[in-house]
């Protein structure tokens, strides 16, 4: 009996603290709308619909207290984590749109609003989960289209040619040079120094194996919320010059650190990761440029923990020729299988395709890849000769977000590169998943 009452006090304990969360959430949300720059309308009519719902719930628990049988508190506690977690993704989408430069979604698709799709769909199914008829206007579909799409082509055709310059521009070391950097400890493997910028911005300074050709690539990709910011280069007296760019968090750790933490139940963050480091990828190759280092120890996190892509030092625009001389051994769990030959062709961004494939697979079951492998010369006869290939768990419960999460990481490591999927429809696919469907059971870890 003592045992029943417990886990009922820590069931309506959890309850508590998740309706308090959802409120703190959906506050928050309707604030961000204030500021949104970018689509606003679609914005609006999200925000409304999550602060409908978060309304009715708090009039549930009333309707639970006299009708205990209809509203099961263990069913009730898995609803709220769904829905929380829905809101949580809306919460993201909105703060997106209210950045200055919103060059990426531009360039990526005209149909602008399919996030927004995404996201009203999982509202509405959200909403049936706790069993109350409620009424939401449906504003995404009152204004005119024709006329907002018009605005977007116009704001569309300005981008690329952003792009476009950048693409064209050349870096005029002058020019990005620093003289006000106050510089610190080295916080970071040694090649990388704590500083501090004359405005008072917090920056890393980074020895730089190829200074002026990753500066000049850095340029061109500083206006991406996924990549890591470049500034400018300094000169530090008695050594060599360092790029300038942005301390990603005050903790410096990496999505390889992350990994190796153990997260292995957090979806709605591993899926929010995989899409943002696609994000910052599709923006570099939008830019012409290919990363060819794409590897977890190379994505950097913010203390939010959102993804910004670092260390393009081996990277180059699409239209030099590629290097065709293997050199990171690190860099061989995250090579495209073509690359891995001795007549290996150019790399392309087919290539960064697959290594991202790699990075969504090590988010998935929160493991390393080919960790089984002792060494170097092991992988790489294992990979050539034996065609070893990376593999998921059998996926007994055969849930739909999982099974997609999946999939889209397996055609991204397809050993044909012209069978593997562009890194437009991969943003697009990794938007469309529902991670709140991974909540099947209560979590009393509220309570605890």
């Amino acid at each position: 009996m003592g045992e029943e009452l417990l886990a009922s006090t820590a069931l309506h304990l959890t309850i508590g603290i998740l309706t308090h969360n959802i409120g703190q959430v959906v506050d928050s949300l309707v604030t961000l709308g204030l500021s949104v720059k970018h689509c606003k309308e679609k914005c609006d009519a999200l925000i409304e619909k999550a602060t409908a719902v978060a309304g009715a719930i708090n009039h549930i628990e009333d309707q639970q207290k006299r009708d205990p049988q209809r509203f099961s508190a263990e069913v009730y506690v898995v609803s709220l984590e769904k829905f929380l977690t829905v809101v949580k993704d809306c919460h993201s989408l909105v703060k997106r749109y209210t950045k200055k430069n919103f060059v990426l979604r531009w360039l990526l698709a005209l149909k602008f609003e399919g996030d927004f799709d995404s996201l009203d769909a999982r509202m509405d199914k959200a909403m049936k989960l706790f069993d109350f008829d409620m009424q939401v206007e449906q504003n995404c579909l009152a204004y005119d289209r024709q006329d907002d799409l018009q605005i977007v082509k116009a704001q569309m055709a300005e981008a690329v040619a952003v792009i476009k310059a950048l693409s064209k521009d050349e870096l005029n070391p002058e020019e990005s040079r620093l003289l006000m950097v106050d510089v610190g400890d080295s916080i970071y493997e040694g090649f990388m120094l704590a500083g501090l910028l004359e405005d008072s911005v917090d920056v890393i300074l980074v020895a730089s194996e190829r200074g002026k050709k990753e500066a000049a690539i850095m340029k061109r990709l500083s206006d991406c919320d996924n990549i890591l910011r470049f500034y400018g280069t300094f000169f530090l007296e008695g050594t060599k010059e360092y790029l300038v760019m942005e301390r990603p968090g005050k903790e410096i750790r990496t999505l390889y650190d992350w990994t190796l933490e153990g997260h292995r139940d957090e979806w709605r963050l591993k899926c929010m990761m995989a899409q943002e480091i696609a994000m910052g990828l599709a923006y570099a190759h939008v830019a012409g440029v290919v990363h060819k280092n794409l590897r977890s120890a190379n994505v950097f996190l913010t203390d939010e923990s959102h993804p910004k892509l670092f260390a393009f030092f081996k990277g180059r625009v699409k239209s030099e020729p590629s290097e065709k001389k293997w050199t990171e051994a690190e860099q061989l769990k995250y090579a495209a299988p073509e690359m891995l030959t001795r007549l290996r062709p150019p790399y392309n961004y087919s290539c960064d395709i697959f290594s991202l494939g790699v990075i969504i697979w090590e988010l998935i079951p929160g493991e390393l890849p080919f960790s089984q492998v002792s060494s170097t010369t092991h992988l790489l006869k294992a990979r050539v000769q034996q065609k070893l290939r990376l593999q998921f768990p059998e996926n007994e419960a055969n849930i739909p977000f999982l099974s997609q999460f999946m999939q889209i990481s397996r055609d991204c490591m397809e050993d044909l590169p012209q069978n593997r999927p562009s890194i437009n429809d991969i943003v697009d696919r990794l938007s469309m998943l529902a991670p709140e469907e991974m909540v099947v059971k209560p979590d009393l870890s509220f309570a605890v």
